[in-house]
């Protein structure tokens, strides 16, 4: 096998066929690598190797097409055939040599994202899993290139014959999908011969051990069927053609079953095991509080996307981990084409194309496609990115919700002009499985005995006396409440009334802070780093916005009331009395000044029959103890017009959803057994690369490197043209 390998490598190099072809593969990745890493400064060296795979198409065909084929042609195939080398040694020697002409390219891929690094974070193992799967993808087509050649003794026949092959399972995916979107017995078994999806495996992030066997099955089904090629030209020499086709054939068909056999087996196996989370984010990977929960699950649940498998690579692989984390879920797709009003059954409203609908009996909740992921918009260009992915988070909250009772009722107040509780806000409600609904107090004779805790959020006029009567009396029984308080500037004496239970207030007026670290923009517009504490224990130096708030004052512990500040203004906090009227952002008279409280959580021990308890006891009015059991009502009360407001919240990337999910875990009393899963990065920060630095690498990899490889492989060719 060495002296055949030796032959054929040194055969490649002393013509100017390897040259080229190296040079050709260089310079078409270097140049996807310029204009995606380069200059898009994107940090996914995936992203070139996506657009530079065409390229085999050409490249292969013209590196294999005289593998075999010029040797037949020549007549000299025969003294390799009655030479006493094996048959697997002459293949397997062959394969080598042109293998190793496509790795020396691939070596100078290696240096891709490390060049990259230099000018930005690169996700090393996502970067070097999707050469991984570049690597596999080309050793696959020259195995195929070679088996090609060795069917034939014209160079053209062998040439366009490899082109059409590799041509086919380039656009298998797509024959698949036009023939049918949904799925059928003719595309699985087409889709057995789609080798550039197995891939694109590798390049969206995940080690996939399916596609690895795949395409290594396909690298060695070629060398075999290119060996029974041969093998069937030498037995010709001195048996019938009768005898050795029936046995060839009979071998080829054992060995193609096993294959196949071991590929459908491994397929077969849950793809948390045949698929490896590459990316540094844990994309697609599943979090541990998911998993308990589908372990933990007894009812079965069926996940229904609207659309074909395909259409969002990421989004697949999360349901295929969920399908595959219990035996209670199952992903079911149904084009939109196909079933046109399959929705019907569960909404009235009509989802975007690639929502899911999660049903578990008569229970059904949509996960509307338009909220898996978050988007950032620069306003220099009006573009706009992907920030986040909520396919997790969104699905897992479904679940929890269609598979039991709501963990606990919230009602959002209305009536007084409050603003509206942003969509992440209610996604996170959602997340926990906490059920909501608006409520108008002045309809109502009280607060519902089903509330767990109440959101006012920010209202804009004072409350009437028989409101505030009706929520005081709520939390004096031991109920709880979300708040935020926006700018004032008319009187709320009703609002304070009801901030009195828990030995608070509000100044009035719009609070700023002064320290340049301390606000975005405008002072009004404060970032605050939140104390640490059981509420923010999972937000360690992460800034909340607090926009267009107004002061809290906040009393000293009392028997009965326990006050935790949770984040304050620093010392140059001001609050203008007459926010109207200010002309600077400075103290001015009447202004109050110096540290201002912007965030409380208040915990009050009532009793539950709404008296009120001192020195540590329950009283009735004649002085008597009371047998009445002792409760604690809760309120986190946050200074900010905008806090519950979705582009406010984008700006601090989520972190005051983040915060806003992890008070009514406490005042829903959720405990262990609430579920929020965050919203994933999406992506890494661009590169930043100089516009010189641009050129001088650019300029390395897509001409330097080709042109001197090929400037070398010119002149080998013309001396030994001379000898």
């Amino acid at each position: 096998m060495l002296s055949i390998f030796k032959r054929e490598f040194k055969s490649l190099f002393t013509s100017v066929i390897g040259w080229v072809f190296i040079a050709a593969m260089l310079f078409v990745t270097g140049l996807y690598f310029t204009v995606y890493n380069l200059l898009q400064a994107y940090p996914y060296v995936s992203y070139s190797l996506q657009g530079a795979i065409f390229l085999f198409l050409i490249a292969v065909p013209i590196l294999t097409m005289r593998v075999f084929t010029e040797e037949r042609k020549q007549k000299t195939d025969q003294l390799i055939l009655t030479a006493p080398v094996s048959v697997r040694a002459i293949v397997f020697g062959k394969f080598l040599a042109m293998s190793l002409v496509f790795v020396i390219s691939v070596v100078v891929v290696l240096f891709y994202p490390l060049v990259m690094s230099a000018f930005g974070t690169v996700d090393m193992g996502q970067a070097y899993t999707s050469i991984f799967g570049y690597l596999l993808y080309g050793l696959a087509c020259i195995s195929v290139g070679m088996f090609i050649s060795s069917l034939t003794e014209n160079i053209v026949i062998s040439a366009l014959g490899c082109f059409a092959a590799i041509f086919v399972t380039y656009m298998m995916s797509g024959f698949c999908s036009m023939i049918s979107s949904d799925g059928n017995i003719l595309t699985t078994i087409l889709s057995a011969f789609d080798m550039r999806t197995r891939c694109l495996n590798f390049m969206s992030g995940t080690f996939d051990l399916t596609s690895t066997l795949y395409l290594l099955t396909i690298i060695f089904l070629m060398l075999f069927l290119t060996g029974q090629s041969i093998q069937k030209r030498r037995w010709e020499m001195t048996r019938s053609s009768l005898t050795t086709g029936v046995f060839s054939g009979t071998f080829i068909i054992i060995t193609v079953a096993i294959c196949v056999v071991i590929n459908v087996a491994v397929s077969l196996l849950p793809t948390t095991i045949t698929s490896i989370d590459v990316t540094g984010n844990r994309l697609y990977s599943l979090t541990d509080q998911t998993k308990e929960f589908i372990q933990n699950m007894e009812d079965d649940v069926t996940i229904y996307v609207l659309g074909t498998k395909g259409g969002d690579t990421t989004l697949d692989m999360t349901l295929a981990n969920y399908a595959s984390s219990g035996s209670h879920i199952t992903v079911e797709y149904k084009s939109p084409t196909t079933y046109p009003t399959f929705y019907q059954t569960y909404t009235d409203t009509a989802p975007t194309e690639y929502s899911m609908i999660v049903v578990s009996g008569d229970n059904s909740k949509v996960v509307d496609y338009s909220d898996v992921y978050e988007y950032e918009i620069d306003y220099t260009t009006y573009s706009q990115s992907v920030t986040g992915y909520d396919a997790e988070g969104l699905l897992t909250g479904a679940i929890y919700t269609v598979t039991g009772e709501a963990s606990a009722k919230a009602y959002i107040l209305t009536g007084q002009d409050e603003q509206d509780v942003g969509s992440d806000f209610k996604d996170v409600l959602d997340k926990q499985n906490i059920a909501y609904e608006e409520i108008d107090l002045l309809t109502k004779d009280s607060v519902p005995e089903d509330c767990d805790f109440l959101i006012i959020n920010a209202p804009a006029k004072d409350f009437s006396d028989e409101v505030a009567d009706k929520i005081i009396s709520y939390l004096e029984s031991g109920g709880d409440a979300f708040i935020t308080a926006g700018v004032q500037e008319d009187d709320m004496t009703n609002f304070n009334r009801i901030l009195s239970v828990y030995g608070m207030g509000t100044t009035g007026g719009l609070v700023l802070d002064n320290g340049d670290q301390n606000y975005v923009g405008y002072p009004y517009m404060i970032a605050a780093i939140p104390n640490s504490t059981d509420l923010t224990q999972s937000m360690s130096g992460q800034y909340l916005i607090l926009a267009a708030g107004t002061g809290l004052t906040v009393s000293d512990d009392t028997d009965d009331i326990t006050a935790t500040v949770i984040a304050s203004t620093s010392e140059e906090g001001v609050v203008k009395m007459n926010p109207s009227e200010m002309t600077t952002y400075d103290a001015e008279e009447g202004d109050l000044s110096g540290e201002q409280v912007l965030i409380a959580f208040l915990e009050k021990t009532v009793s539950d029959d709404g008296n009120a308890v001192s020195n540590g006891e329950s009283a009735d009015a004649s002085g008597d103890e009371s047998d009445a059991e002792l409760s604690t009502s809760t309120a986190v009360v946050v200074s900010g017009l905008y806090f519950l407001n979705d582009d406010y919240n984008a700006s601090v990337s989520d972190n005051n959803a983040a915060f806003f999910g992890a008070s009514v875990s406490k005042l829903a009393d959720l405990g262990d057994s609430a579920i929020s899963i965050p919203v994933k990065d999406y992506e890494m920060s661009y590169l930043t690369i100089t516009e010189g630095s641009t050129v001088r690498l650019s300029f390395v990899f897509t001409v330097v490197v080709p042109v001197v490889l090929i400037i070398i492989g010119l002149i080998i060719w013309v001396r030994r043209r001379r000898r």
